[in-house]
């Protein structure tokens, strides 16, 4: 999985270990790539070419499936879990 276009505080996104109470699109990977970065919903509009209301959709599902209620506790939830890795 690539980070959208022009961002890379991260060094990598692995999702691979997910359980399947957790699992999530490639799509919503993007998505919570994004929220990691603490980008507001506009941004990952524009940076993905979804409409706001697909992004929010998104967001709903990520939290649903990470048994989360806030950004922050998604990102949380994906450092811990080893998806996200600071970057270098």
């Amino acid at each position: 999985l690539q980070p959208p276009p022009g961002s890379r505080p991260f060094k990598r996104l692995d999702l691979g270990g997910l359980e399947p109470q957790k699992s999530i699109t490639p799509r919503q990977r993007q998505v919570l790539y994004c929220l990691a970065e603490g980008k507001p919903n506009k941004r990952i509009c524009d940076e993905l070419g979804m409409s706001e209301g697909t992004v929010k959709v998104h967001i709903a599902a990520i939290f649903r499936a990470l048994r989360v209620r806030n950004r922050t506790q998604a990102t949380v939830v994906a450092f811990r879990e080893g998806w996200l890795h600071p970057g270098v």
